[in-house]
């Protein structure tokens, strides 16, 4: 069977740093560029594929440019009919957001921005202030407690009473600390 004529396209492809990097550190970077080539077939009457300038690269006279200019004017205006047609809003300038924010959408972002800082900011505040609000109102209830406490052993005292037992005592500070905390 005789051997075919045809080639492939065998265009360079775009390197990889990081699989270009790994070929030298192995030592097989002729392998790596030999690789590196597109496998396509060609497109008929030339050498390279349809991805790689295979089909027509454009118009090289003035008339050639001139028709297509021309027929790029008559399909935006085939567009923009079609659109008003529709009701639909006519594109038009720089495309909205990323590098062609207008100076208000800029301050309404640094603004949105400064709000969200300052509700966080809000909010670790209040986290803070209720923390405090909640171990003050642990330590009132402790002193109270054992204000409390020592009342109800002075009492016991003057009856002569016996001293209470740590179950005893235990028990009745529980019974103050759910009084003073409802």
């Amino acid at each position: 069977m005789p051997k075919s004529t045809r080639r492939r396209c065998d265009a360079h492809l775009p390197f990889r740093e990081a699989t270009r990097d790994r070929a030298i550190r192995a030592g097989e970077l002729a392998k790596y560029l030999r690789r590196n080539r597109c496998k396509n077939w060609p497109i008929r009457g030339s050498k390279r594929c349809r991805l790689h300038g295979g089909f027509s690269t454009g118009p090289r006279t003035a008339e050639g440019k001139a028709r297509t200019v021309a027929a790029m004017v008559e399909g935006r205006r085939r567009l923009l009919e079609s659109l008003k047609g529709e009701g639909k809003p006519v594109p038009w300038g720089r495309k909205r957001g990323g590098v062609n924010r207008s100076a208000a959408e800029r301050q309404l972002a640094q603004a949105t921005k400064q709000h969200a800082r300052a509700r966080r900011d809000l909010k670790a505040l209040n986290s803070l202030t209720r923390r405090r609000q909640r171990r003050q109102a642990r330590e009132v209830v402790k002193r109270e407690v054992a204000r409390l406490l020592a009342e109800h052993e002075e009492e016991r005292r003057q009856l002569r009473f016996p001293p209470l037992s740590p179950e005893q005592r235990e028990a009745v500070t529980e019974g103050f600390r759910r009084r003073v905390a409802v």
